[in-house]
């Protein structure tokens, strides 16, 4: 069923304030620098003859246990940095935006889901803009909102979140049986409405994308969609 949700409200929270969410987006979007830990030299063999100088020598022994060490290891970094990556696709999972019928089409009803979201267009303050989501037929779904975020992988789920905080769901349920003229991969779709109030903030670019299921059942992202408010 379609529903029309008004920009900037989370039930009773009210509107967003638009300067917090984003210095609050710039704090939790700091680079994170990853941390690797290696093996000590606690297998150091006691040296028999050490240095005269004072100095530290590590024996033969010790030597070839850390190198003996560090392959296996350097292997199972890769490894796991290869499985990290690999994130699994779903190309039947989509979102489409538009100013009503007979207008432009953003998005995509199935296909690839990019790192880089698609660019909407412009939506004046107090005009409105429509989304679909498509996905399996009956199947759970939910369209946010929020600001623009990395291309973050989440374990368990295909394609990747694009979006930043604040988060601000504006459709969720069930998508509906298949249409009479039936999608490009056989999904499902519901259509949704987003009315932009007339004090929104000109300038501000803000970022939907959706979450369902794709015909295989396995849950995931959908694309993500850009919209400038003029």
């Amino acid at each position: 069923m379609a529903g029309v949700q008004e920009f900037g409200v989370i039930g009773d929270a009210g509107e967003v304030d638009v300067a917090e969410a984003e210095a609050e987006l710039s704090l939790e979007h700091g680079e994170v620098g990853e941390r690797t830990a290696w093996v000590g030299n606690d297998a150091k063999a006691q040296d028999p003859d050490p240095p005269q100088d004072g100095t530290d020598r590590e024996s033969p022994r010790a030597h070839s246990y850390n190198e003996h060490m560090r392959t296996p290891t350097s292997i199972l970094f890769a490894a796991l940095l290869a499985t990290t990556l690999a994130t699994a696709q779903s190309q039947d999972i989509g979102l489409t935006s538009s100013a009503g019928p007979l207008t432009v089409l953003y998005g995509q009803i199935c296909g690839p889901v990019a790192c880089q979201p698609f660019v909407g267009g412009n939506v004046a303050a107090g005009q409105s803009r429509d989304f679909t989501h498509y996905g399996a037929p009956r199947s759970n779904y939910a369209i946010v909102l929020g600001l623009p975020g990395p291309c973050t992988a989440l374990p368990g789920l295909d394609n990747r979140l694009l979006l930043g905080p604040p988060f601000v769901p504006i459709a969720a349920g069930l998508t509906s049986a298949p249409p009479l003229v039936p999608t490009p991969c056989g999904q499902g779709l519901v259509p949704t409405t987003l009315a932009i109030p007339r004090t929104a903030p000109i300038g501000l670019v803000f970022r939907v994308q959706s979450f369902g299921v794709s015909n295989s059942g396995a849950q995931g992202f959908g694309p993500a969609i850009d919209v400038t408010i003029v």
